[in-house]
């Protein structure tokens, strides 16, 4: 059996007939006044999530991944993979680490108390980022997912320029993939798409696109170069996104890039809001602000805000920006799901 041979045996073993989801989400973290993790809001959410979104990234950067610490992490990921078994979810756990050490550290405690409480099926494999520097050549970042990969565990490599200040090529990312049938999904956030334009071939490895904006444009069925999404603004829009979906399976082009404009719309005015908040990232402020009134309806504004990982509620002139454009945009619900 060839390496391609074995990743598409691997797929089957992880995700069975269906495949691998063509719309995945790393779902926000939820939080109380006090700070603990809002269990009952952030399982609602998975739930109401559940009927389009199959593959969840817990904790991307969208839920804190770099902000909670290793036994938050934990805690988080306990909970998210009893939710996601009993909903039919898999779950790619995100390892977002800078250092090499600490990833494979994190992957091997995780894996052990995965399996040692009963809790491993419900997981898909470890998403892991480049070593962080500016300076590193492609050969040190290749060398860094190396050391994982010889781990044996499924992984997914995440292409985030944003936090590592730098990119990896896909003459890069085809060298990995000759070599090793356990990587099989490659995200892109970065905005350039350098892998997938490059067009190298990369042996069946999914490919899923991060990045916000332009949706309807860039899955294969229209002569893109992905073949899914695994976007933060799933949150709030899976249904579009499927419906956008369905559309590009269709040939439907310009209805999908139809489906597609408000929500557009409501992402740029919502990332430009939170743009001036100096606590969280702009994919988690934007999201939990249009959270906000997805899950309270048109009751929100008697609501506190969502707290956010530092402590600190959202600003209410952010909320108002969002509210205005959602109702502008004709995304309001009247009926959240925490209703």
């Amino acid at each position: 059996m060839d390496v391609m041979q074995e990743r598409m045996a691997l797929v089957g073993e992880l995700f069975g007939e269906g495949g691998i989801p063509q719309l995945w989400c790393p779902p926000l973290t939820h939080y109380g006044d006090d700070g603990s993790f809002d269990l009952e809001r952030i399982g609602r959410h998975l739930e109401v999530m559940s009927g389009t979104v199959k593959g969840l990234l817990v904790p991307g950067s969208t839920g804190d991944g770099w902000e909670l610490d290793d036994g938050r992490q934990e805690e988080l990921l306990r909970f998210v993979l009893g939710e996601a078994r009993r909903l039919g979810q898999k779950v790619l756990v995100g390892v977002l680490r800078t250092e090499v050490k600490a990833m494979v550290r994190v992957i091997e405690e995780t894996r052990r108390w995965m399996d040692g409480d009963g809790l491993g099926d419900a997981c898909c494999g470890f998403t892991v980022c480049g070593r962080a520097g500016e300076q590193l050549s492609e050969a040190e970042i290749e060398e860094g997912f190396v050391r994982v990969l010889d781990l044996g565990q499924p992984v997914a490599i995440y292409q985030l320029p944003q936090v590592t200040g730098n990119e990896f090529s896909g003459e890069t990312a085809g060298r990995l993939a000759e070599r090793y049938a356990n990587f099989y999904l490659l995200k892109d956030t970065s905005g350039e798409d350098r892998v997938g334009l490059s067009r190298v071939d990369l042996g069946g490895v999914y490919m899923v696109r991060g990045a916000e904006g332009e949706y309807a444009t860039w899955l294969k069925d229209v002569g893109g170069c992905y073949d899914g999404f695994l976007l933060s603004t799933a949150n709030c829009f899976f249904g579009r996104y499927a419906e956008m979906i369905g559309m590009l399976e269709g040939g439907d082009v310009e209805g999908a890039q139809e489906v597609m404009k408000p929500v557009e719309v409501v992402v740029r005015e919502a990332f430009n809001a939170v743009s001036g908040i100096r606590v969280g990232n702009a994919f988690t402020n934007a999201n939990k602000a249009m959270d906000h009134f997805l899950a309270w309806g048109t009751r929100a504004k008697d609501v506190a805000g969502p707290m956010l990982c530092a402590g600190e509620r959202l600003d209410e002139k952010v909320l108002e920006v969002v509210w205005a454009s959602l109702m502008r945009n004709g995304l309001m619900v009247e009926r959240g799901y925490m209703e």
